[in-house]
């Protein structure tokens, strides 16, 4: 059986592997939205180079989430499109910003009595 196009939106059959996914990227676009962004500055911010990936895994369920707003909501693709968080993302980044990130724990420094004796 055929996958359903991620352009088609959800199913029933989103699995919590996806939920977590999405709830990431989320995260990530309030994380990087300060004041008020262009797509691409914001884009930028997050290192995401295609357009099409970023606008409907990141982007748009940030706006379905009521999280992040347009600055003109009448003109969704005016080329002066910016965007911002709403006061649930303002909430949402206060929270992220007092617990730590989630990332991999780094190697542990050489010690610095293995590093003489591997100059001696």
């Amino acid at each position: 059986m055929r996958e359903r196009p991620h352009h088609l939106g959800p199913t029933e059959h989103d699995t919590e592997h996806d939920t977590e996914h999405d709830t990431e990227h989320v995260a990530g676009v309030v994380a990087a939205l300060t004041g008020e962004m262009g797509r691409a500055e914001l884009q930028a911010a997050l290192r995401i180079t295609h357009r099409p990936h970023f606008i409907a895994s990141y982007l748009r369920p940030a706006l379905e989430a009521g999280l992040v707003e347009m600055t003109l909501p009448d003109k969704p693709t005016s080329r002066n499109q910016r965007y911002r968080r709403t006061a649930a993302g303002e909430a949402l980044a206060q929270q992220a910003g007092n617990r730590p990130r989630r990332s991999k724990p780094l190697a542990a420094p050489p010690n610095a009595d293995s590093v003489a004796s591997v100059k001696a």
